[in-house]
């Protein structure tokens, strides 16, 4: 069973499992009406706590980035993307190369063609055919 934890009010500390209800210690809430009880089995596997951090929210790009993302700005602007991870920037950088010995200026490519291109770069390196050469010395 997964929890909603964004539909629960704010002062509700658990959710209880066998009533279906987010609840405290002292009561529970029932259509949005706080309801004064004494919850039986405090403690037991019956009553899920409220997690201590909210869950993390994947970030699209798009909008202000959720409180507590990393983020780098792309500039002056309001433009922002999440930080890469050293994964992500060995992937570019990879690609990037690869593009490059496939210069598209001298072989009379089209911009459609350099597109398909670089597809079919960034398939290779995602099949694991493209590496980067090891450093020397």
């Amino acid at each position: 069973m997964s929890i909603d934890w964004t539909e629960a009010p704010d002062q509700a500390t658990h959710y209880d499992c066998n009533a279906d209800v987010f609840c405290t210690a002292d009561g529970w809430w029932h259509k949005n009406q706080y309801v004064p009880v004494e919850n039986k089995d405090w403690g037991t596997d019956r009553y899920t706590p409220r997690p201590v951090e909210p869950a993390a929210t994947a970030w699209d790009g798009t909008g202000l980035p959720p409180r507590g993302s990393h983020i780098v700005s792309k500039g002056l602007g309001n433009e922002f993307r999440p930080i890469r991870t050293r994964a992500q920037i060995e992937r570019e950088e990879v690609i990037s190369r690869a593009s490059a010995v496939v210069d598209t200026t001298d072989l009379n490519r089209t911009i459609d063609d350099s597109f398909i291109l670089r597809v079919a770069i960034d398939r290779l390196y995602d099949a694991g055919m493209l590496k980067l050469p090891k450093a020397t010395g």
